[in-house]
Parts: structure tokens; C-alpha cells; sequence
């Protein structure tokens, strides 16, 4: 039988290396495969993305060799969650085989545009209030200087692409299944707009809440990966 790739996409200022630790309860049947965007980890040489068009186009280059036979999925946290969902429509337009599941994770849909501050405009000090309040970042990157001017570009470029991204409308929806999560004390995010990604699919989407703020998907690791783990299994049956 077949494994299913999940491939995950991270959040702003985020790592390869920031997945590494699903694999210790992701399901025997899952292979994981997490994407490093450019201009960190391995590919830190990289120039940093301009544009949310140009982060997509990199990723799909990225994975389009990997998604030509074995069955996968898609996640996103965050930056990513936007980044899965709009894979998914270059994917299709590609006419290439499309995911088994989208898991959109930290992030309302893309249609809902409230006014947000502006925060890769910020200086490094303001700039890490932000990111202390909605952690996420390890204590020790935040009190080291030398850490945090290493990473301040990056988080500061991706939350730039972010912001800025412009949402188009598509003429097709979504024809899998897919699970939203969220964290119950996540404040940047409200039921609202997570129900909103019900008008993306022609399928199922599933909410799920876990306990944490917005950066759930590492305070309650192990339960979101089992999240992912009973989803798949019902792809598991049809393999």
C-alpha cells in the first residue's frame, strides 16, 4: 500500500525543520514532507520572496515531481494555510493530481479582509512585542541578538507577503474534504471566519479547536497530529 506525503506548509518566519517532530506520532502509512521555503534551513543562500505569487510559485515548483503517483495531502499554519489554499487551485490549473485532503490550519478564509496592522513595518523591538504575544518563537531566538537579527528579515518578508496578498475569486471550489483548525485562545481569529472556508468546498469542512493561542499546532503537537492521523485513515481504506 501506498503512504500518503502530507505535505506541510509553515508559517510566517518558519522552518522545514519546524515538522520534524510529527514524525514521532504520525501514523506508519504518512510520510511526512515538509517544504523549506526559501532564504532559511537549507536554502538560506535564497533570495527571500518578493511577492505571496512568488512564494506559491516556488512551492508548486517545489512539489509538483512529488504528487505524480502516491496519494497526499496538504497543510498549512498560518502564512501556509493561504499558501495550501491557493496551491490547490495552481495545482488544478497545473492538471496535475490533486491532494486527498486540505488541512487549513491558523488562518480565517481569504475572502474576509479586516483592516490589519501593518506588522513587517515595524521596527525589530515592536516587532518582537508582536511576536512574544503570539508565540510561537523559541524564548531563546527572541533574547539572543544575534539570533533575532538573523531571523527578523525573514519573519519580516514573510509577514509582508502576507499582508499583502490579494484574494481572487475562483470559479471552482474545492472538491475534497477539508479540516480547519484553530486555537480556543487564538485572538487574531474568530468562529465566523473559520466558518467561512464552508463556502470553499463542494465537500465536507470540518472545525476543530484545540487548546493553545495561535501557535496550538506546537503547545498540542501530539493532539493535532492525531487530528491528522484518524482523518487519513479513512484514505487508508480506499488505497
Amino acid at each position: 500500500m501506498s503512504k500518503i506525503k502530507l505535505i506541510c506548509l509553515p508559517y510566517a518566519g518558519g522552518t522545514a525543520q519546524a515538522y520534524m517532530k510529527w514524525n514521532t506520532y504520525l501514523d506508519e502509512n504518512i510520510e511526512l514532507y515538509p517544504i523549506e521555503l526559501a532564504g532559511r534551513g537549507i536554502r538560506y543562500n535564497e533570495e527571500l520572496y518578493e511577492s505571496f505569487e512568488h512564494a506559491l510559485e516556488d512551492v508548486y515548483e517545489k512539489i509538483k515531481d512529488e504528487i505524480t503517483e502516491s496519494p497526499y495531502a496538504l497543510f498549512g499554519h498560518s502564512m501556509g494555510c493561504w499558501l495550501a489554499y491557493e496551491l490547490w487551485h495552481k495545482i488544478k490549473e497545473e492538471k496535475h493530481k490533486k491532494p486527498v485532503h486540505l488541512f487549513l490550519s491558523g488562518r480565517r478564509a481569504p475572502n474576509i479582509r479586516n483592516k490589519e496592522e501593518k506588522h513587517y513595518m515595524k521596527t525589530n523591538d515592536e516587532l518582537k512585542e508582536v511576536m512574544m504575544k503570539y508565540g510561537g518563537t523559541p524564548i531563546e531566538i527572541l533574547n539572543d541578538e544575534e539570533l533575532f537579527n538573523y531571523f527578523f528579515p525573514i519573519i519580516k518578508a514573510d509577514l509582508k507577503i502576507t499582508e499583502n496578498y490579494k484574494y481572487v475569486k475562483k470559479n471552482e471550489r474545492i472538491d475534497c474534504n477539508i479540516s480547519v483548525f484553530t486555537g480556543k485562545k487564538d485572538t487574531t481569529i474568530n468562529m465566523k471566519e473559520l466558518i467561512s472556508w464552508k463556502n470553499y468546498t463542494l465537500l465536507s469542512c470540518k472545525i476543530t479547536k484545540f487548546d493553545g493561542g495561535h501557535f496550538f499546532i506546537n503547545e498540542k503537537l501530539e493532539d493535532v497530529v492525531n487530528n491528522i492521523n484518524l482523518t487519513l485513515r479513512t484514505y487508508f481504506k480506499l488505497m
